[in-house]
């Protein structure tokens, strides 16, 4: 293992060890971080907006990529971190990091230590996603398929009535 995954590795198990669970009181903003190659995240959102029938301001989405020439908006590399693990300030994924989500939706089902790290740093109230090999990352863990946009919402909009 790397120096710069060993060190994004320890700040992740930090964040984690210092996370709280929180029931959100409303869902009013919600964040979605996924992996660029892996999701139709139009759509995704777009049901989201239905669902929680807010304006697409209220949802935030940032991307991991494995390869990418520039970095743009929404969209993070592996050149985003510093040798030393740690996220560069002109990283595309500061200006998610700096928001406050009511939920945040971790739309990966890979352990990548790069989405890991940005997960574990996002201000959030509660995280839902699919199941990880790091068990401390989400609050709860949606069993469907990844291409499942449709029953992915219809999981969540359940356990957060159950969690009312």
């Amino acid at each position: 293992m790397s120096l710069k995954k060993r060190a994004i590795q320890k700040e992740v198990n930090k964040n984690l060890t210092q996370k709280r669970v929180q029931k959100p009181s409303a869902i009013n903003s919600i964040g979605i971080l996924y992996e660029k190659d892996q999701v139709n995240i139009a759509n995704l959102r777009q049901n989201l907006t239905k669902q929680f029938k807010l304006n697409n301001d209220a949802i935030n989405c940032l991307s991991f990529a494995e390869q990418i020439k520039t970095e743009n908006e929404g969209v993070f590399t592996r050149k985003s971190f510093s040798f030393i693990g740690k996220l560069k300030t002109q990283s595309a994924a500061q200006p998610f990091l700096e928001k406050k989500y009511d939920l945040l939706i971790n739309y990966f089902n890979q352990d990548r230590q790069e989405l890991l790290f940005v997960s574990s740093r996002v201000k959030t109230t509660l995280r839902i996603g699919f199941r990880l090999n790091e068990k401390r990352l989400n609050d709860l863990e949606v069993l469907v398929s990844l291409n499942e946009h449709e029953l992915f919402i219809q999981e969540l909009v359940k356990y957060l009535k159950i969690l009312k």
